[in-house]
């Protein structure tokens, strides 16, 4: 049996929920006796899970994990237990068992906690009076209808508590399977056959377009508050195109889950069957021959509608370990880092807290794409083309916005959601005046509020406050804007592609040439049924007190390592103008921990969830200062600047600079005692001892503290055995050696 969560409240007066991931046993045991009180309070639970950063209230509970129902009205149990034979349930007195209440006369008071097989998932297009539905039907069946009819979602509940002076009360339990809702919603009463529509095409036409081409027209029409009209509109289209209804349905559904923008008022099946009778109730119209946009399925790439199972409907969960084989029989990947890490990062975003913002680097072709392609289709992920200023928040007068305009990604994000953006490089490429103020606004938005100004005399503002999370590809030319994006605030942790097997890549690119939409679909359907079996939102992973001091001194290593420092980028000689004071770990070091919680969260296992936190912690530095660091930290002796070139491959002069940063930083040390007085303090001499290097003090011991639980290199480290043994890869690409082992022989060098 799945897992469930709770929401508790402090009193009737919280608003804040606190979740708790509990097995069903965990849940039978704590409900098992009551507590008794004088009179009744204290806390309360919901067995929902709410979204992140939301209040109570039946606009933020993303899914419901259990039916809970009240018998207030003297019904006895065993008169009733017959009717729940074979289903997992547990059950206790209430406070008013056998003494009056109100104007009602003492008699039997209980509740029902029955397990739902499968979260009731409010988030994904299902809308608070199918659940009304359900319950009520559950409520029919098994309680004869005389449970109590308070339906909504939110609902808070005490757990077993009794008057410290009444009658004995009772609680029990019996083992079974749980509840499965699916077969206690009523039916859904057909459609009524109405007249044959008009249809004509185009002259020329090849035929009529897919409900897909349609799907995807619509969502570039669809807008903040346009949603409605836009569901009409496409239920029009299918008609006038002869769609069928069994296949127009799962498109409107389909549709009504994608075009939520606001989770508080979500569309459901419900809208989509009222959209399809309206289209039938209008007058028929010119079909439908070509998109308003001739790229549309390009643009928004939505998959094919399967007639098996109608959009809208919960895929059936997969583990993690089935999840990375469909990418490694599709894709060269030896070792799936990088799918973990940004499923990961998906799930941590959905959690409490600040956001995660993970960019995956690596060279053009090295897989980043397939990668995120595979995301788009989870929900709340919005995918991304450009972005500026305008893109996040549209300045544009109503009387001059097009038909379906969104009003900005931000618009679309609304209290939550997740930028998909395959190229963040195209945002540090464009002129300096113009990315300066994009970086800014980034830094914003990733703390939850940022506000537009446009137009004249102080400008009307365009206020947004939310939470949004943001995952991303760059290729490794985003080392090279690294002073830009460190002065302004670093937001962003890195993950490394492995660019080593070039050939393999390329015969695999080869062999799959042709299938690519089948390989994109297949990687996509992977994702949603991994996370269709994940409990939302993520519980946040105990780490003991070791794991605290290692994780903080690994933020604290690596966030002075990768500091900015100031160049006259208009001069041959680069010289240093400033250096600002290190960036402190307090934010990094959260997002390393809430990263650590979404791998768990999905399914990795806590060593192979550490090593990958902490090959992110270390690739979020620039390349050239990781490569220098590995070298010297393995380094008995200082060494010199020359043979440190020689042995990293590196022209003398750019190594100067990196070193140089290093020890500006206090990371590194110059080494030599011969230095006059008065004389430039990184000046090369000639006729002199060459400079060498070697860490502080400060650096060894910090990184030394950051060692916990890595007596083995990484790359030994592998996930508990699965049937799929190409998985249990390792880090094999990590491009920081020492990093990862303190076991290894360190020759003089």
């Amino acid at each position: 049996m799945n897992p469930l969560t709770l929401s508790w409240f402090s009193d009737t007066g919280a608003t804040t929920p606190d979740p708790q991931v509990l097995a069903w046993k965990q849940l039978v045991a704590g409900f098992s006796a009551h507590e008794r009180r004088p009179e009744r309070g204290g806390r309360l639970f919901s067995p929902v899970a709410y979204l992140p950063g939301t209040k109570r209230g039946n606009a933020g509970v993303a899914a419901i994990y259990a039916a809970v129902l009240d018998v207030d009205d003297g019904a006895a149990l065993e008169d009733l237990r017959h009717r729940w034979e074979g289903l997992a349930v547990c059950w206790y007195s209430t406070y008013h068992h056998m003494r009056p209440k109100a104007d009602k006369p003492a008699a039997p008071r209980w509740r029902l906690v029955l397990p739902l097989a499968e979260p009731f998932r409010l988030a994904s297009g299902v809308d608070q009076e199918r659940w009304k539905a359900v319950y009520q039907s559950i409520n029919r069946k098994l309680l004869d209808g005389q449970g109590d009819h308070t339906s909504d979602a939110a609902r808070m509940f005490w757990p077993p508590i009794c008057p410290a002076d009444g009658p004995a009360p009772f609680a029990g339990s019996r083992d079974g399977e749980p509840l499965k809702w699916q077969e206690y919603e009523p039916a859904v009463p057909a459609l009524a056959p109405l007249g044959k529509p008009v249809f004509r095409q185009e002259p020329g036409s090849n035929g009529r377009p897919t409900p897909n081409r349609l799907l995807a027209d619509a969502m570039l029409r669809t807008g903040a508050g346009t949603g409605d009209n836009t569901g009409i509109w496409l239920a029009c289209q299918l008609r006038d195109n002869e769609i069928p209804e069994g296949e127009a349905l799962p498109c409107l559904r389909e549709y009504a889950v994608r075009a939520t923008v606001d989770p508080s008022h979500p569309f459901g099946d419900g809208d989509a069957a009222r959209w399809w009778r309206s289209a039938h109730t209008r007058p028929a119209r010119e079909p439908w021959a070509e998109p308003a946009h001739t790229h549309a399925e390009d643009e928004f790439d939505a998959p094919e509608l399967s007639k098996a199972a109608p959009a809208g409907v919960t895929p059936e969960p997969i583990p993690l370990a089935e999840c990375l084989a469909a990418f490694q029989e599709r894709l060269h990947m030896p070792d799936t880092g990088a799918v973990e890490v940004a499923l990961g990062a998906i799930a941590a975003n959905y959690s409490a807290g600040d956001p995660v913002w993970l960019l995956i680097v690596g060279p053009p072709g090295g897989g980043k794409t397939e990668v995120l392609n595979a995301v788009l289709e989870l929900r709340n992920v919005i995918p991304v083309a450009v972005l500026t200023e305008g893109a996040l928040l549209s300045g544009t007068p109503r009387k001059d916005k097009a038909a379906g305009a969104t009003g900005g990604l931000l618009r679309q994000v609304g209290q939550f959601g997740i930028l998909c953006l395959k190229d963040f490089g195209s945002v540090l490429t464009v002129k300096a005046d113009t990315r300066g103020p994009i970086l800014a606004a980034l830094r914003e938005v990733y703390d939850g509020r940022w506000t537009r100004y446009v137009g004249t005399d102080g400008g009307r503002p365009l206020p947004w406050a939310g939470k949004c999370g943001l995952i991303g590809g760059a290729t490794t030319s985003i080392d090279g804007h690294h002073a830009v994006m460190s002065a302004l605030g670093e937001r962003f942790a890195f993950f490394r592609l492995p660019s080593d097997d070039r050939e393999e890549l390329g015969q695999a690119a080869l062999e799959r040439a042709g299938q690519e939409q089948d390989l994109r679909r297949a990687l996509s359907e992977a994702v949603r049924r991994l996370f269709a079996g994940l409990t939302m939102p993520i519980p946040r992973a105990e780490l003991s007190r070791e794991e605290q001091t290692s994780l903080v001194a690994l933020a604290s290593f690596v966030t002075r390592a990768r500091s900015a420092v100031e160049r006259d980028t208009h001069s041959s000689r680069r010289e240093v103008l400033l250096v600002p004071e290190p960036e402190l770990p307090t934010r990094f070091v959260k997002v390393l921990a809430c990263l650590f919680s979404g791998l768990v969260g999905i399914g990795c296992q806590r060593p192979r969830a550490w090593g990958l936190v902490r090959k992110v912690a270390l690739d979020s530095m620039p390349r050239m200062r990781s490569l220098t660091l590995d070298y010297l930290l393995q380094a008995r002796t200082a060494v010199a600047t020359k043979d440190l070139a020689v042995a990293l491959d590196l022209p003398t002069s750019t190594l100067r600079l990196t070193l140089e940063d290093l020890t500006l930083l206090g990371v590194l040390s110059r080494n030599d005692d011969e230095q006059e007085d008065g004389e430039e303090f990184f000046e090369p001499r000639r006729g002199r001892p060459a400079d060498t290097w070697s860490p502080t003090a400060w650096a060894r011991e910090t990184f030394a503290r950051a060692e916990y639980n890595h007596k083995t290199p990484i790359r030994d480290i592998s996930p508990a055995p699965d049937p799929h043994s190409s998985i249990d890869n390792d880090i094999s690409s990590v491009s920081i050696s020492c990093f990862y082992s303190d076991d290894r022989e360190r020759g003089e060098l």
